[in-house]
């Protein structure tokens, strides 16, 4: 058994959405088909074979070597399988995830975790605002899963949460388990003003 390996060859000169890189889809796929999914933000942009060397496995886990703030989306609706990035990436990863797990070494954008519903988050590093939060006109964030973030989490962290557990290992910002309906988040560092405010 043999893991799939993307090898990012330079840094990314524009945001790239990756939220159709799959595990479990992967280990079924050619060369071919995942060289040519398109990962640019607009219609055109570049195609996954533009900016990374693949090679496939057979496992229901893709390793990412080489990371960028630019990596957005990246696990969104996971359901299965496994995602390791070795390097940071960017806003949106992990949203809507129902399964699987995310393994990230460095650190995430905004609103990792958003909408969640299952799975695993792990952040080696720093989070940014929101994690597991909510997009704009959402009334609810993560309602499953689990995050860890072994560094700090900016503002808001765990806003509207309901049902999940999210562990930090440093710091979080200010208004961090605001409107929190259920759930559990735990700081083993220093919180900003308002933690757990509104809590439902």
């Amino acid at each position: 058994m043999t893991r799939s390996i993307l090898s990012l060859r330079a840094s990314p000169g524009e945001r790239l959405d990756l939220s159709r890189l799959d595990p479990v889809a992967f280990a079924a796929s050619t060369q071919g088909e995942v060289a040519r999914l398109p990962v640019g933000m607009g219609g055109g942009g570049p195609l996954l074979g533009d900016l990374f060397d693949i090679r496939l496995g057979d496992e229901d886990t893709l390793v990412i070597e080489g990371g960028s703030p630019r990596f957005d989306r990246l696990g969104q609706g996971l359901a299965a399988g496994t995602i390791r990035v070795v390097g940071d990436v960017g806003q949106l990863v992990g949203r809507g995830m129902t399964g699987g797990h995310l393994d990230i070494e460095g650190a995430a954008g905004p609103l990792a975790g958003s909408g969640m519903a299952g799975g695993s988050i792990r952040i080696g590093g720093d989070a940014d605002d929101c994690l597991g939060g909510t997009m704009p006109g959402e009334m609810a964030g993560m309602r499953g899963g689990q995050i860890v973030v072994e560094g700090n989490a900016a503002a808001r962290c765990g806003i509207s949460m309901k049902g999940v557990d999210i562990v930090v290992g440093g710091n979080v910002g200010h208004n961090s388990a605001f409107m929190a309906q259920a759930g559990r988040l735990v700081v083993r560092g220093d919180a900003g003003d308002g933690l757990g405010d509104s809590i439902y």
